[in-house]
């Protein structure tokens, strides 16, 4: 394997269980070494259950990540990753989950990202006691999926995330319900990487995304990110000679 990046070491700075998904990809597809950071709190770059707001966009943030990781790892490669959830490009009916992956190199002074969008697992309601509970944990993809409990509405400041037990569920429904006012108690998915397997596999797609990237060479001075960046439409159609809006070359 002969890629840019053989036997060099990069950091990945992450609390919530992307450092073997990462670091194995990495490794397999390129020969990077990751070096797992985990001694910043990453919930201050941005927490899904509102509590901490993110600072900037997506890409602002992953960046802010890396960056982090490679101070605390002084190192001159970072890896981070970030997530966002919003409705679907074509109709935004259906949850959506972007991931974005980004390799910094202090090196090249160079910034890659590797991305992926696809659904998402991001199912909340509000519940009442007449509610039937067991139908709301089918469309949750409970247990295999993490959840959120907060009482009366999804900006409760009181809450608590990572359920993964039936006991653990019955345990904290039970106690919102006593705190609610209006009777109700708010489901969530907890969006975190390690308590959604769903989100998990998109950030996989889109390291591979990233690693495809880094491991595509120019041929000309071997420079990773060797890339289609757009599209030059015009071919030429074969029954009347004219130009058509189909791709007639790659830039």
């Amino acid at each position: 394997m002969l890629t840019p990046y053989l036997n060099q070491q990069a950091s990945l700075l992450t609390k919530h269980g992307k450092e073997a998904l990462i670091g194995d990809l990495m490794h397999e597809n390129l020969g990077l070494e990751i070096i797992h950071v985990d001694s910043f709190d990453t919930d201050l770059f941005g927490t899904f259950t509102r509590d901490v707001d993110r600072a900037g966009n997506q890409l602002e943030a992953a960046r802010a990540k890396a960056i982090k990781g490679m101070e605390i790892a002084n190192i001159k490669l970072g890896l981070a990753s970030e997530g966002l959830f919003t409705g679907d490009p074509f109709l935004a009916k259906f949850p959506w989950n972007n991931e974005l992956v980004i390799l910094i190199d202090r090196k090249s002074d160079s910034e890659i990202t590797g991305f992926s969008s696809n659904y998402a697992q991001s199912y909340s309601a509000l519940i009442s006691k007449d509610d039937d509970i067991e139908e709301h944990l089918k469309k949750a993809a409970f247990p295999s999926h993490h959840l959120v409990l907060r009482s009366d509405n999804s900006e409760a400041k009181d809450f608590r995330k990572g359920i993964s037990s039936r006991d653990e569920f019955n345990e904290s429904i039970k106690y919102f319900f006593k705190k609610s006012e209006s009777g109700k108690v708010s489901l969530e998915k907890d969006l975190r990487a390690f308590a959604n397997p769903t989100r998990m596999e998109n950030i996989r797609t889109a390291t591979l995304n990233l690693a495809e990237k880094m491991r595509s060479l120019c041929p000309a001075c071997d420079a990773p990110v060797f890339w289609i960046t757009g599209r030059i439409p015009g071919l030429h159609c074969v029954v009347c000679g004219n130009e058509t809006n189909e791709t007639n070359a790659h830039i």
